[in-house]
């Protein structure tokens, strides 16, 4: 049977989550993210129909600095192998000729060779790769109360936020959506609100979520006093009632990761690296 890529639309969505599910084995978030997809009129919600099925689902999604990002591509296991991941990118490349962009990024697990292999193709190559973190709040207590740290505007977010961008290995991750540190990105997180200074003890982060905010709180980046970092996270966490807090950050830093298991973090087994490339 054949199948077309196109726009989704408001009725595909049952269908859509269905697909995501089953190649994610019963997990996933679309249907807690489609409504933004779907309100995302420059960048693209796409779906592969055969018949009257829904049978893949993909999103290309344009971030602060102008690059793409390609997330959320599934395709249903029955319908594996027939092309739709690469007809999908082939609708992500038209697309980014469309709006004159230039650079696409995605992520992938560095032990997925099928998806890493796909992404080559289309001249994606290894750029980083990060570690995530996990901290499960259930059942854990407030402690003192954390002070001193305020949100920025965009020059100061900048100023803070540049110095760090070598040591963080370029990149920031919230909801594992892989931002390229540039001065648009600081500049963006700023005016969202995500950007934290304590001026006493020379600490910043980024902290808050891209979307799922119900299900974790997300660091995007922490420096300078780490324990005060991790302490104002799980904080914040608390008080919006989310039940864990998250922090990808590069594998190198053994002194973060140390702190991090100190503080009860669970570390995840398998590295995920972010694949990018210019687009010829």
């Amino acid at each position: 049977m054949e199948y077309q890529i196109r726009r989704a639309q408001p009725a595909d969505l049952e269908g859509a989550v269905s697909t995501e599910e089953l190649a994610m084995k019963g997990g996933g978030y679309l249907r807690d993210v489609a409504e933004l997809f779907f309100l995302d009129r420059r960048g693209s919600f796409l779906v592969a129909q055969a018949g009257e099925e829904i049978v893949g689902v993909a999103k290309y999604t344009l971030l602060h600095d102008g690059s793409a990002w390609l997330e959320t591509l599934r395709v249903r296991p029955d319908w594996q192998r027939r092309g739709i991941g690469r007809a999908f990118y082939e609708a992500f490349v038209a697309r980014s000729h469309e709006l004159g962009v230039d650079t696409m990024r995605m992520y992938t697990g560095v032990k997925n060779v099928a998806s890493a292999s796909l992404a080559r193709l289309f001249g994606l190559e290894k750029e980083q790769v990060y570690r995530e973190a996990s901290l499960n709040l259930e059942g854990k207590a407030f402690g003192e109360p954390v002070t001193g740290f305020v949100q920025v505007d965009p020059q100061r977010a900048i100023q803070l936020l540049e110095p760090a961008k070598e040591a963080w290995k370029g990149f920031m991750i919230l909801n594992r959506t892989f931002y390229a540190m540039t001065p648009a990105l600081y500049a963006g997180l700023a005016q969202e609100g995500k950007v934290y200074e304590d001026r006493e003890t020379g600490s910043k982060m980024v902290l808050g979520n891209r979307f799922l905010g119900r299900r974790s709180l997300q660091i995007g980046y922490l420096g300078g006093d780490l324990q005060k970092c991790l302490d104002f996270a799980r904080q914040e966490a608390m008080k919006a009632g989310v039940p864990r807090v998250i922090v990808m950050f590069p594998p190198e830093d053994e002194k973060l990761q140390g702190l991090l298991e100190q503080n009860g973090y669970e570390v995840m087994a398998s590295d995920l690296m972010v694949m990018g490339g210019k687009l010829a």
